[in-house]
């Protein structure tokens, strides 16, 4: 409502002005609000005026007069001396600033603003802001000859020059200098004194730099990351957690949930906020791309004869003559006459503690050696000598080779873990793990 155009009912006695939600009253230049009344300002003895005389005070202004001598300007503020004025008796006193006759004596006087000296003739500038004078409610300043107000933040100087209003819901600043419709959309309000305050999130004189919270280190927990966002922010858990019903980030178990990439031959492992990917024994890889070890050909196996290979393991067998026996990895020889009457009758001589005689597809008796075991001759005398697979490229392990009688195995240093393809190691801190094998836990 616009209570401005009331004009049965005016509710100022001179100026109104409309505001967002009210009005304001002020006054004509010459008068002062007070008690809801305009009342008139007498320049003069405020010294106010720009008289360089005399001040002549009326309703609403004032007027300028000068002394005895002297003549008005057409500014209406300043004098001159009038030459038809008896100015002989002006000229022996001698006066700084001006003279005029009182009583056929010349009498000393000094401009607006201005005192006379004790020795009647000199002029001094009055302070109007150390005594009565001035009537600065905020800030008085005084100049050569005058003074001048001036209002704190976030009020206006009215036309008296003297009274100082608060500034409209539309204003703020130094003599209500400022619109606060330069603030932003993202300003809560606007002070008369400060400007725009801003909503939460947001900074600068118009609230329109969005505050990054995320340079704040400690705004997240140690489990979360900060993502800024306009005017806000947001504390995500870290990949590997998820927010809990106490709303704090709690690890995910991929191995259970299915969010883990391990290959359909490895084993998962859960860790905090992670998870690991370990190939099964009898495959090799890491554990996203798991592919089958063929233990017979890396001279893994334990089988005492033969090895055959199959999808992530391996089987043992005998050669004729010969049974596997219960441990599925040894064999003990059997008696079959086909094989004893083509051993006993060859002039072969096979080193039977580490190897055997046996037949062939077709029939022929031969000397084989145990795996691990190397076949050597002389003449008709056949020998079996203990390989030492750790000469020849490390036997395959990537650490530590150890030989042992009809084999050998692989080890690894502290720190590290022997992996599912009996040859690579792992290190500890994939599973946090230390100390030989890996054996203690962090």
């Amino acid at each position: 409502v616009n209570e401005c155009l009331n004009k049965t009912n005016p509710v100022c006695e001179q100026i109104c002005t409309n505001n967002i939600g009210g009005y304001t009253c002020s006054c004509y230049a010459g008068y002062r609000y007070i008690a809801d009344q305009c009342v008139d300002v007498n320049e003069c003895i405020e010294s106010t005026s720009n008289c360089q005389q005399v001040c002549n005070n009326t309703l609403g202004s004032y007027k300028c007069a000068c002394r005895d001598g002297y003549l008005l300007n057409t500014d209406n503020a300043t004098c001159r001396a009038d030459p038809n004025y008896n100015t002989s008796l002006c000229n022996a006193k001698n006066c700084q600033s001006g003279c005029t006759i009182e009583s056929n004596e010349a009498v000393c006087f000094c401009e607006t603003g201005y005192q006379l000296n004790n020795d009647n003739k000199t002029c001094s500038d009055i302070n109007e802001c150390s005594n009565s004078v001035a009537m600065c409610p905020h800030v008085c300043t005084n100049n050569a000859g005058s003074y001048a107000c001036s209002c704190h933040n976030g009020f206006k100087l009215q036309g008296d020059k003297t009274t100082c209003l608060e500034c409209s819901g539309m204003n703020w600043g130094p003599n209500c200098g400022r619109k606060c419709s330069e603030c932003s959309a993202n300003t809560k309000t606007c002070d008369r004194v400060k400007g725009c305050i801003c909503a939460t999130g947001w900074t600068g004189a118009s609230c329109s730099q969005d505050i990054n919270e995320c340079d704040q280190t400690s705004i997240c927990g140690d489990l979360e990351d900060c993502k800024n966002s306009f005017g806000s922010y947001e504390c995500v858990c870290k990949t590997g957690y998820k927010k809990g019903s106490d709303g704090t980030c709690q690890d995910i178990n991929e191995c259970v949930t299915g969010l883990n990439n391990c290959d359909r031959n490895a084993e998962c492992v859960n860790t905090v906020g992670s998870h690991l990917c370990s190939c099964k024994l009898g495959y090799s890889g890491d554990g996203l791309t798991c592919s089958d070890v063929d233990e017979c050909d890396l001279g893994t196996d334990d089988c005492t004869q033969e090895c055959i290979d199959v999808i992530g393991s391996f089987n043992c067998d005998c050669r004729i003559g010969f049974t596997l026996n219960s441990d599925r990895k040894t064999c003990s020889k059997i008696v079959l006459p086909e094989v004893e009457n083509k051993c006993n009758s060859t002039s072969l001589v096979c080193d039977l503690s580490n190897g055997g005689c046996s037949i062939n597809s077709t029939g022929d008796a031969f000397c084989f050696c145990n795996s691990g075991y190397e076949l050597s001759s002389s003449g008709v005398v056949y020998t079996c000598t203990d390989i030492n697979e750790c000469l020849n490229d490390n036997g395959g392990c990537e650490q530590n080779c150890t030989d042992n009688t009809g084999g050998y195995s692989c080890t690894c240093r502290t720190g590290y873990k022997l992996s599912s393809d009996s040859i690579s190691c792992d290190s500890c801190n994939e599973t946090n793990t230390w100390g030989q094998d890996c054996a203690k836990c962090m």
